[in-house]
């Protein structure tokens, strides 16, 4: 674990943390939200959950996937819970255009920007509500991308 600018990361390839260290890592609040997280997309068919190393910047970090396509990336820092969600254009246009959709998870799609293809969204989770947003995204992102 390094200490950088007063933050604890887990930025070596070699050491790779257990759960119980992100979750210290944290802070409470965070831990709560994160446990409620994996709680909620864990209905996601074929989900396996996993520690990946991201390269030295990101280091290592919650991963969720269904076979070889991820579907999100969490990020835990001290008090701050966050994740990432790759979309394919394509699949990111038919969210955006979705009634299905809450104005929360079309409020972050329309902040993103499109690179190549993928649209990259990244979010900070600050409540139970960013938490149940993120989770029906991630749980109607794994239905379409079957």
């Amino acid at each position: 674990m390094d200490n950088i600018k007063g933050e604890y990361t887990f930025r070596d390839a070699k050491a790779k943390p257990d759960w119980a260290q992100f979750t210290r890592l944290g802070g409470d609040l965070v831990s709560i939200h994160f446990e409620e997280l994996r709680t909620r997309i864990s209905v996601v068919s074929g989900l396996v959950e996993e520690l990946h190393f991201s390269g030295h910047v990101q280091g290592w970090g919650p991963r969720y996937r269904v076979g070889d396509r991820v579907l999100l990336k969490v990020q835990i820092a001290p008090g701050n819970l966050g994740a990432t969600v790759e979309l394919e254009e394509t699949l990111f246009i038919k969210l955006l255009r979705s009634p299905k959709n809450a104005g929360k998870i079309k409020k972050w799609l329309r902040t993103v920007s499109i690179r190549e293809g993928i649209a990259l969204l990244s979010v900070r989770l600050s409540n139970r509500a960013d938490i149940c947003s993120l989770a029906n995204l991630a749980i109607r992102v794994s239905r379409e991308q079957r």
